[in-house]
């Protein structure tokens, strides 16, 4: 899920430079909803409406999350958006300790605050275009960036809650449905209010692609794999192995745009890395592998 989705701030920040994020968002869930259906479409009638139902409602937060990312990379930088993006890591375990009434692991809280140095580094450690420094003032689309992170911490914590008790596919098609819905919604509206055609007049091949990449493969699989494999996890170790998704960006802002780490952001790599191993490691038990 986060190799996939590390792919998607770059081709989102190219795609959206051509079209409305509205535009871009309904038609990403419009494919990734009617791919599901030709896949998924003898087992349709088998789906509990309950389940549908709760899954609508996650889809309406996930939809947030993503909306709020869209929107946010119109105004900030790719490099930017991943790092503040990347605060669900520390978002999470602080929301589910309230909600949950639970203190995390104390190797978890260490695995948090090394994730969150890491992207801090990654952030600054990008090479022009993209890098930014501290006199770097903090704008709108920083501002809508956070306010989705913080929806995509409480998104999961949902599929972590929702996944125990209700049918996986009708919450699988419940968000999708929820997500198509609410993106028409927000595209019908921004219509409305602007005095021209949001629909461009010829497509970018990269804006296709973009659509093709986040609609299918980016939307179907991940969400299909939370949905069915996340309960497996807790939410914070969750949210400390998709922070992995700034680091696999980089990748593929490199192999697409040419970009590349400084010196700093590779060190915050091995940073989110080091995170990663110590949420992963059972330590009590370390001594008994063969």
């Amino acid at each position: 899920m986060t190799v996939i989705w590390g792919g998607t701030f770059i081709f989102i920040k190219l795609s959206i430079e051509s079209l409305h994020p509205s535009l871009f968002l309904t038609i990403r869930f419009g494919l990734a909803l009617l791919g599901s259906i030709l896949i998924w479409n003898a087992s349709l009638k088998k789906i509990p409406i309950h389940s549908l139902r709760i899954g609508f409602l996650v889809g309406f937060i996930m939809f947030l999350g993503y909306a709020s990312q869209t929107l946010g990379l119109e105004y900030t930088t790719a490099t930017k958006s991943g790092f503040i993006t990347g605060a669900y890591v520390i978002l999470t375990p602080i929301l589910e300790s309230l909600w949950f009434r639970k203190v995390p692991q104390g190797k978890l809280m260490i695995a948090v605050l090394f994730v969150f140095m890491g992207l801090f580094l990654i952030s600054f450690g990008t090479d022009n275009p993209y890098n930014w420094t501290f006199s770097d003032p903090v704008n709108l689309g920083d501002v809508i960036t956070l306010l989705g992170a913080l929806f995509f911490a409480i998104y999961i914590l949902l599929i972590d809650r929702t996944t125990k008790h209700f049918n996986e596919q009708g919450l699988f098609f419940g968000q999708l449905t929820a997500a198509f819905l609410l993106s028409l919604i927000y595209f019908l509206i921004q219509s409305s209010l602007s005095n021209q055609s949001l629909v461009p007049s010829s497509w970018e091949r990269i804006a296709i692609f973009g659509l093709v990449y986040t609609g299918i493969l980016a939307t179907i699989v991940p969400l299909l794999i939370q949905t069915r494999y996340q309960k497996a996890v807790s939410p914070t170790r969750a949210g400390i192995i998709f922070s992995l998704e700034p680091v696999f960006a980089s990748i593929f802002a490199f192999t697409v745009a040419g970009e590349s780490l400084a010196t700093m952001g590779w060190l915050g790599c091995v940073c989110v890395f080091i995170g990663i191993l110590i949420s992963e490691i059972n330590w009590k038990n370390s001594n008994k592998l063969n």
